[in-house]
């Protein structure tokens, strides 16, 4: 028994130092996200709710993806390039809705032939496909990429034939990368590689949701016009996301299990800090200040693992067996993954110290 509270005094002070990764962040001078405009992964129900009128074109059906095979690259997307507020997420995930045709398309295809080098969901057109390629570790180094002259930057040069542009496109439109595409394009694109975030109002603008920093987004980032058909993607995307999804559909644990069978309550979490027991998904809770859950463990309810705050009597009535405590990933990734697909953020994964 000594030895088993050891272990536990050492796990407190381990979930103390790692929750400081998920108190809400400050993005690029803007205002910090926080429980009333931010929230965990994009869920399969409220990605299903966005493409519900989406179906595949027979002549391009190997480009076509539904909700629930984009899902796991879109929020490995958001998390990767920092990608935290509702506002963002419905500016990016709604461009790549509108561009991609409810993600039917991967390339331009119309008028046909379509215009060789431009793709990827948000369909980037070459000069940015070619940077998004050199930009990442798994392409940069392609010989498409290589001007036989030195003199030439082949991302930038008119006389690039579409022989090569199509080849340079073909290597970031694995769904890992053409699903992240946008979120790469809004904060790392351009010479300064900065994207669009150090336009003036921009951050703020979106991380707002108001329609006035959207255009600003369509206008001063993406440099087209805005037309009620991008509005109206807009506005559905803004209202699905901006509503917490209780299902918990579309996260996965770590075994690949639908993660609706772990439960939590976000009832007065952004005010309290304190989570009680209830039936919604963790994935879905705010992002609030997880240094307030000093000790928060997992324990059984009515078959299922739901948060509890009433701790430490009640984690000592039950079996050992029955006894993980919660690590928070500050890397957000899970163990296992080979090309990140399954990362979730943020992680909560249960550890078992010493099962029996």
């Amino acid at each position: 028994m000594f030895t088993r509270r050891l272990e536990l005094i050492v796990a407190f002070f381990h979930v103390c130092l790692r929750a400081q990764a998920l108190a809400p962040r400050q993005m690029n001078g803007g205002t910090p996200t926080n429980g009333t405009n931010s929230f965990d992964n994009i869920t399969l129900n409220q990605l299903s709710s966005i493409l519900t009128n989406s179906s595949c074109d027979p002549t391009f059906v190997d480009e076509c993806r539904n909700a629930s095979q984009a899902l796991p690259f879109l929020n490995q997307g958001f998390t990767e390039y920092n990608i935290s507020s509702v506002g963002e997420k419905a500016a990016l995930l709604s461009l790549m809705v509108f561009e991609s045709g409810g993600f039917k398309y991967d390339k331009n295809h119309f008028p046909p032939p379509g215009n060789p080098g431009q793709g990827t969901r948000n369909m980037m057109n070459f000069p940015f496909v070619c940077q998004y390629a050199r930009s990442l570790p798994s392409t940069s180094s392609s010989p498409f990429l290589q001007s036989t002259d030195p003199t030439i930057d082949i991302c930038s040069s008119t006389s690039v034939d579409d022989s090569t542009k199509n080849n340079i496109l073909s290597l970031v439109l694995s769904d890992d990368t053409s699903f992240a595409s946008a979120a790469w394009f809004y904060t790392k694109s351009g010479p300064d590689g900065t994207g669009c975030t150090a336009v003036d109002g921009m951050v703020e603008g979106l991380q707002n949701q108001s329609e006035e920093g959207w255009e600003n987004f369509i206008t001063g980032c993406l440099f087209t016009t805005v037309t009620d058909d991008r509005k109206a993607v807009w506005s559905i995307t803004l209202e699905v996301l901006g509503t917490p999804d209780s299902s918990g559909s579309g996260t996965t644990t770590k075994n690949g299990s639908d993660s609706s069978s772990w439960s939590g309550s976000a009832n007065g979490a952004q005010e309290t800090g304190q989570i009680a027991q209830g039936d919604t998904n963790v994935a879905s809770m705010p992002n609030i200040s997880f240094i307030q859950l000093y000790l928060c463990h997992y324990h059984w309810n009515r078959g299922k693992k739901v948060l509890s705050p009433n701790l430490p009597a009640a984690y000592f009535q039950m079996p050992n067996k029955y006894l993980p405590i919660i690590d928070f990933r500050s890397d957000h990734s899970r163990p296992g993954s080979t090309n990140g697909s399954d990362r979730q953020s943020p992680v909560y994964d249960p550890v078992v110290l010493n099962p029996e």
